[in-house]
């Protein structure tokens, strides 16, 4: 699968890097990488929860700070 998701990229045990149409190197998932996974995908989380206030014509008049550290 190719993606610039980095979820989905870290997902998997190894990356293929693609430069000028060909492989330009193929990266191992770290151990580090992986445990890094879990707090991408909660900041994303949060991300599509504020997508969808903003969708739904919701105000953003909070504290972000709290909002995604919390």
């Amino acid at each position: 699968m190719a993606t610039h998701d980095p979820i989905l990229a870290l997902m998997g045990n190894m990356r293929i890097v693609i430069k000028n149409g060909g492989i330009n190197k193929i990266i191992t998932t770290s151990s580090i990488e992986k445990e890094n996974l879990s707090i991408i995908q909660k900041f994303d989380d949060k991300l599509l929860k504020l997508r969808s206030h903003l969708r739904s014509g919701d105000s953003i008049h909070f504290d972000l700070h709290e909002f995604f550290y919390s």
